[in-house]
């Protein structure tokens, strides 16, 4: 701030692009859905299925994201030209040259193609309900989004010094919006910069130093939650969503909002679990049952190798719990001191203290 000269030591610039998206499968879907939407992931697959069984959108639980040779694009493109939303954007591609095959996922479950419109709809037909209307429009724009040629851009980067101190500043200059200009759910904003030549002196109008703290980070949104599920290869396509209701159900963790809060239940139990030593709170055991399953799918497992060894695991896991059963239920009641156990979510509690006193493990290997 005592020298505040500054001199500019380069000046570069490259093209930039903004990658279309691939296309739709089940998982992008929910993620989608629930970020842009707003809409839960299992009343949005009960939306999706609807627009499937009335002929609007192609099968809704896929993980397949990318089209093969066989699919009519120009088809079912043509098939939106007379939409007045988006009609001539559906125009601009089939017509005129502004078409582009879609980017290939890495993702073929080699029963369904990626999701996408099969007829037209529009929002004021009185074909949909008002939810309906907004997943078919969020279908539909992302797969015309798809079809459409990357954002094009010119970033520049400018670098100076300042009394033996280096800053940069980044701007951008759109050039081709393409795919952007019928996908509102994405924005990418120009941020234009002063011309500067190399070896240009100027004085800043402005040098601030500001004061800053870390923050803690916040609680799962519904997208994060299911990003984290099929990043750890916990539930599928089609049960995903089914998972994420049953922690509700089971009142381990509510929604606020867009987010998801442990339940007293639930941080109880992760807190016994660990206790005991046990990682059933972990995404590994489920993990493991979902690729393992998989293997049996391709033919690389038998199906009786799977249940033997995962019904051993469970027995362990199963005799650890009764081997812990009085540690586990002391840090649970810690989190239910001096609380009434008689009613309302507590109930779960002394279900689940009733369940560790009541089963017999000889039921158990009769079941086996």
């Amino acid at each position: 701030m005592e020298n505040r000269e500054a001199v500019v030591v380069s000046v570069t610039g490259n093209p930039k692009s903004r990658y279309r998206p691939t296309p739709l499968s089940t998982v992008a879907m929910q993620k989608l859905g629930t970020s842009k939407l707003r809409i839960d992931s299992h009343r949005l697959m009960d939306i999706a299925e609807k627009l499937y069984n009335k002929g609007f959108i192609s099968y809704p639980r896929t993980e397949t994201d990318f089209f093969t040779n066989t699919i009519n694009l120009h088809g079912l493109i043509a098939t939106q030209k007379q939409h007045p939303l988006w009609g001539d954007y559906a125009t601009e591609l089939v017509d005129n040259g502004k078409f582009q095959w879609p980017r290939t996922g890495k993702n073929d479950d080699k029963a369904h193609p990626p999701i996408h419109p099969v007829k037209l709809a529009t929002q004021n037909g009185n074909q949909l309900t008002n939810d309906e209307w907004r997943v078919y429009e969020l279908v539909t724009r992302h797969f015309l989004a798809c079809c459409s040629k990357d954002a094009v851009g010119f970033e520049t980067v400018i670098r100076i010094e300042i009394d033996k101190e280096f800053f940069h500043a980044n701007g951008l200059m759109i050039r081709e919006y393409n795919w952007l200009e019928v996908y509102p759910y994405e924005k990418w904003y120009g941020k234009n910069l002063p011309t500067f030549d190399p070896g240009e002196k100027f004085i800043p109008k402005d040098i601030r130093l500001k004061e800053s703290r870390t923050t803690p980070p916040t609680l799962l949104a519904e997208n994060d939650l299911i990003t984290l599920m099929d990043q750890n290869g916990i539930g599928t396509d089609a049960t995903i969503h089914e998972h994420i209701k049953t922690i509700q159900d089971r009142e381990y963790a509510e929604k606020q909002g867009i987010y998801f809060k442990p339940t007293k239940l639930g941080v109880a139990l992760v807190e016994a679990y660990e206790e005991a030593g046990i990682d059933l709170w972990k995404p590994f055991l489920r993990a493991t049952m979902e690729a393992n399953m998989a293997e049996i799918s391709k033919g690389n497992m038998r199906k009786e190798e799977f249940l033997n060894g995962c019904l051993e695991e469970m027995e362990g896991i199963f005799r650890k719990l009764k081997e812990k059963e009085e540690a586990i239920l002391q840090v649970m009641k810690k989190h239910y001191d001096g609380v009434n156990l008689e009613g309302g979510d507590n109930n779960n509690f002394n279900a689940f203290n009733n369940d560790m006193s009541d089963v017999d493990l000889s039921q158990y290997r009769i079941i086996k």
